[in-house]
Order: C-alpha cells, then structure tokens, then sequence
C-alpha cells in the first residue's frame, strides 16, 4: 500500500511573527500616509528621492512649509541630491519662495556650494538677484564663499554684478578681500565698475589690500591699468594720463580716476 501523503494546512493565524524592522518600517509607511507633509519634509531633508516619491504619491502638499518656512525645495536644494531636486521641479513644487531666515532654495544650493543644483534653479527661473539679510545678493555669497562656477552661472543668468549692501560692499569687494582671484576677473569680466566704492569709501583694490590678498592685488594691478586703457580709447567716463597709469604700478595703492 502506497504511502499515504498528509498535507498541512497553514492557519492564516499562525504566520511567523514580522521582526522588529519589519513592524517598524510598517508603522513608518502608516505614518508617512497619514502625515505626508511631514514625511516630504524629512525626506527632503535627508535627501531621500524614493520616501519623497512615496509622500508625493500621498498627497503632500506642494506648497507645504517647516516650523522655519522650508519648503520641500529648500531642505533638498541644501541636501545636494540632485536626482530629488529634479523630481520636485518636475512635480511642480514651489522653488523660488524665502523661508523665514529670507533664503531661497537657490540661496540653499549656493551655500551648499551645489553648483548643478544651483544652475538648474536658475534655468528655472529662480531669483538671481534675490537679497538675503542687509541686501546680501546671491552673487555676494557666492563670490566671498570663492566659488567661481556658481558665481559664472548666476553672472551667464543675468545676476546684476554691481549690486551693493546696506554697506555698499559688492561682489567684486567681497571676492577681493577673500583673494577669490577667479570669481573676481569672472565678476569683472561680467562688466563690474572696479572703481565702485563702498560707502567707507573703498574699491575692492583697497579690500584687497586691507587683507593682504596678494594674488588679487596682482591681478588688480594689471586689470586696472588696462581697463585706464581700454576706457580712455573709448572715450567713456573714466579716462586716464599717464602719470595715473604710472600710480597704479606703486607698491601702496592707486589713484582712482576720476
């Protein structure tokens, strides 16, 4: 007599206990459902692409703000994914609004030094010339940060490069001070006035001199001399002699023109 073969039903009651993962994860799914917003925001923050998907699929709110006026852009413009920043844009969420601190998720990306980022707001229409605290421009920042990508991005976008703080400090000041050599000639080469003073009544030679920025002043001093040049053989405002070219090459300064 052949063997007879027993077959167990399973009880739909005894399944195997989940681990502690498994039942965490489910109460985070649950969670991110009910509060979706919530669940955009932190994963924006931690650069998460596949969680922010989910909360979009969840409903979160496109417009949707943190206790500090973050947007979703915001925290993932800071985070540096671009792959999210990407997705938000092509989900239509807001990209160019201030939080409360006045940053914009450009802003975030340029402190962040995300050049990609920062680019790709741009192209989208984000503020170049939006103004942080005391009339700072994105410029500003980025030109004292020493970052030149980002300064050619926003100059190539139509930032205006003689912008002033409350100060009357300019991008070109900033990068002179800073011995940023590269994002001052890009900010010079942009058509800044580099006899534009501050309301101390300083260039951006003398900020370069005040710090001892001697990379900067070396370009300075041939920048200078062939912008004299260059303005006088136009007949613009600023025309030069040459006993002021001949001040440009001592050690201890230069005589504006006037």
């Amino acid at each position: 007599m052949a063997e007879e073969q027993l077959t167990v039903s399973k009880d739909e009651h005894s399944e195997t206990p989940a681990s502690f993962e498994d039942a965490l994860n489910e109460m985070r799914a649950a969670m991110d459902k009910a509060y979706s917003n919530e669940a955009m925001m932190d994963a924006c923050r931690g650069g998460d692409i596949m969680r922010a998907k989910l909360a979009v699929s969840n409903g979160a709110d496109r417009t949707a703000t943190d206790e500090d006026g973050n947007t979703p852009m915001h925290l993932a413009a800071l985070s540096g994914n671009r792959e999210l920043t990407t997705f938000l844009m092509a989900e239509k969420f807001a990209f160019d609004l201030s939080n409360k601190a006045g940053f914009t998720p450009l802003a975030n990306a340029i402190s962040g030094g995300h050049v990609e980022i920062a680019d790709d707001l741009s192209v989208a229409g984000a503020n170049i010339n939006h103004a942080l605290a005391l009339n700072e421009t994105l410029l500003m920042m980025a030109a004292y940060r020493d970052l030149p990508a980002i300064v050619a991005g926003l100059i190539k976008h139509g930032a205006t490069v003689d912008a002033q703080d409350i100060n009357g400090v300019s991008a070109a000041m900033r990068a002179a001070g800073q011995n940023s050599t590269l994002c001052l000639k890009l900010i010079m080469d942009g058509g800044a006035n580099p006899y534009l003073k501050s309301k101390s009544g300083r260039t951006a030679y003398d900020f370069a001199k005040r710090t001892r920025a001697a990379d900067t002043i070396a370009y300075l001093d041939n920048y200078l001399v062939e912008y004299a040049t260059r303005t006088a053989e136009k007949g613009q405002e600023h025309g030069t002699t040459a006993m002021k070219k001949l001040s440009f090459k001592k050690p201890d300064g230069y005589i504006p023109l006037s």
